[in-house]
């Protein structure tokens, strides 16, 4: 997962997310991008470059793993939560954190929820029917659906299938351990 951390890298963002096929992510180091164009690295300061490695790493196929703030502030748990339901709400996946304090914080605010997995699941399943009617968009319980929203829909059922497989692999290696059967 590489991490942007100079203006100069900044600036190859796109270059880095498609730099090497074993990235799964991209992230930037708050406090050292704020450190290295001499900025004070607060949520306002750092937005921007947050924002443009957000959208580097989707345009690179990869999961944008940031938050808007920096992760140095970790005892203001109240800032740190603030900052971490923000970036879900510009789409970042998830966070890298310096201190286990924050995991909680992290999971609660980037974690999917059923409603929202529920919601995704009606949404491409009527899309998916509407497609093959030949329409462009819908009506889903009140909201327009087209082909934006409809798209969007599938990679969060992308991501919720794959947490489970994770969790699949995580318990299977728990059970069994490293070298087999405990």
């Amino acid at each position: 997962m590489p991490i942007i951390k100079t203006a100069e890298a900044f600036f190859k963002a796109m270059e880095i997310a498609e730099s090497d096929p074993r990235d799964f992510a991209l992230g930037l180091g708050g406090e050292d991008i704020a450190m290295d164009i001499g900025a004070v690295p607060s949520p306002e300061t750092l937005f921007l470059p947050k924002q443009y490695v957000q959208i580097a790493s989707r345009a690179g196929g990869l999961m944008p793993l940031c938050t808007i703030g920096t992760v140095a502030d970790f005892q203001d748990l109240e800032v740190y939560c603030v900052n971490a339901e923000r970036s879900r709400q510009f789409c970042f996946e998830g966070s890298s954190c310096i201190h286990s304090s924050v995991v909680p914080l992290l999971n609660k605010d980037f974690i999917l929820t059923a409603n929202e997995v529920d919601e995704a699941r009606r949404v491409v399943r009527a899309y998916d029917e509407a497609e093959l009617c030949g329409s462009g968009a819908i009506i889903v319980e009140g909201k327009m659906i087209d082909v934006p929203v409809g798209i969007r829909a599938q990679p969060l059922l992308d991501r919720y299938a794959a947490l489970g497989r994770r969790d699949q692999k995580c318990l299977s290696f728990l059970e069994f351990g490293a070298y087999g059967p405990s």
